[in-house]
């Protein structure tokens, strides 16, 4: 990687599409496992939030490519797991499966166990950071346009 990673700032201005975003619904679905069968409203709401923010996730993601800022955010996101040792403790659980499955050992062998330990392992901090990093970004780019 060269260089620092530069990102927009953020400022939040009144009238902005920040105080926009504040308001809208960044929750995540409801489980509709757990809703009772008879529920059918809440199973309702359940498909059209997920639809809501698959739309959403690829707007922003459209956009991040356009304006280059999604290789600035994956380098910076790189960079963030490395300084806080994510990337080494991964490798090291990638090494003990290694040696307990020998030279036999496939990339899958590798991903379905560690895939949801690795996002757990990534810190609170550096996951709030980068959507920080992501939501200046979005708005950046749709200011400007």
């Amino acid at each position: 990687m060269a260089g620092p990673v530069k990102i927009p700032d953020c400022v939040m201005e009144a009238g902005t599409s920040s105080e926009e975003s504040d308001s809208m619904d960044y929750s995540v679905a409801s489980n509709s496992d757990h809703a009772s069968p008879e529920d059918e409203s809440n199973h309702d709401s359940s498909e059209v939030r997920d639809e809501h923010h698959a739309l959403a996730y690829e707007i922003v993601r459209r956009k991040l490519i356009e304006t280059g800022q999604m290789e600035r955010l994956k380098e910076l996101m790189e960079r963030r797991l490395l300084e806080v040792g994510w990337r080494s403790r991964m490798l090291g659980k990638c090494r003990a499966i290694a040696l307990r499955t020998g030279q036999n050992t496939t990339y899958e062998m590798l991903y379905q166990p560690l895939k949801d330990e690795g996002k757990d392992m990534i810190p609170s901090s550096v996951k709030y950071d980068l959507l920080q990093k992501i939501v200046c970004s979005y708005e950046t780019a749709n200011r400007m346009n």
